[in-house]
């Protein structure tokens, strides 16, 4: 699975969850096991290329069961988006195919976008590491983009997405970072539309003086205010964070460094719509909690 992350999901509805896992071998295997520990009756589903990354889930043809959804591909080959049922079966309009060579970068996040009751599949993608040009797709539930997707940016997308009303206008947005190079450049945070458009004036809302690799973009309530701020991770070591409307909020990065963040800071709250603290862990291994104002806790 190359560290990505299975989707534990009750695919057939009695009670207990799967789980259901891609890896790297020389026929792309997707591994389906019950609660148990045995495996699926109808697993494992076997594609021609290698099935690598996160698997995502949702009900995408509303039959009351949850989908798996997944990337096949290879470096340097055409690839494909599945969403297969529990008995191994590709629902009709599946699956996607990417329009070029390319790796599936970040995360595959299943939501309903646009607010029609269906699901919706976002997707990433990169024709290499570090080629700096990157592709976000929104598929539809029967696996066509929508209209206004694939939208193409300037860096390379490898962080997860972040969802949320950023203006509070009743449309969900969606927020991803990227980097330039090996990541050690400046880098973005970039923020659409449901309908594929830039959020703000351009799709880069924010700058950032380190890529963005691996950890997901993450929001959150820290000045008490109706919008939520955007908290981004980069490879420096900084803990950035933004306002909707991608300006840095008074505090942050906080001056020290405690190196490298592993995984998304957690959000801790004091109140129903505000944070009080943001808590991380760090390469080397610090644990850390900040205040609400990028100071940090001493105690």
């Amino acid at each position: 699975m190359g560290g990505a992350s299975p989707l534990v999901a009750d695919l057939d509805g009695d009670g207990f969850e799967e789980i259901v896992a891609g890896g790297a071998s020389p026929q792309g295997e997707v591994m389906v096991y019950n609660h148990d520990g045995s495996h699926v009756a109808s697993a494992p589903w076997t594609f021609p290329k290698d099935v690598q990354g996160h698997v995502g889930g949702g009900d995408l043809n509303n039959d009351g069961q949850i989908e798996a959804v997944f990337a096949e591909y290879e470096q340097g080959a055409f690839g494909r988006i599945h969403a297969v049922d529990i008995d191994g079966r590709e629902l009709p309009g599946w699956p996607a195919t990417f329009g070029q060579p390319v790796l599936v970068t970040a995360a595959i996040t299943i939501f309903d976008f646009d607010g029609d009751g269906r699901l919706e599949t976002l997707y990433t993608t990169a024709w290499i590491w570090g080629y700096n040009a990157s592709g976000l797709t929104l598929l539809d539930d029967q696996g066509a983009p929508l209209p206004g997707w694939p939208v193409e940016i300037d860096e390379t997308v490898e962080s997860g997405f972040a969802i949320a009303d950023l203006d509070l206008d009743g449309d969900m947005e969606i927020v991803t970072a990227g980097y330039v190079g090996a990541g050690q450049g400046e880098a973005s945070i970039f923020a659409f539309n449901h309908d594929g458009t830039p959020f703000a004036a351009e799709p880069r809302l924010a700058t950032l003086d380190a890529g963005v690799v691996g950890t997901p973009v993450s929001l959150a309530n820290l000045d008490g205010g109706p919008e939520p701020e955007i908290v981004a991770c980069d490879w420096a070591g900084h803990i950035h964070v933004f306002d909707n409307q991608g300006g840095a909020v008074n505090g942050w990065p906080p001056v020290a460094n405690f190196g490298y963040v592993d995984a998304m800071p957690v959000a801790l709250r004091s109140a129903p719509n505000e944070v009080s603290a943001l808590w991380c862990n760090t390469n080397p291994s610090y644990v850390l909690l900040y205040h609400a104002d990028g100071t940090l806790d001493s105690h």
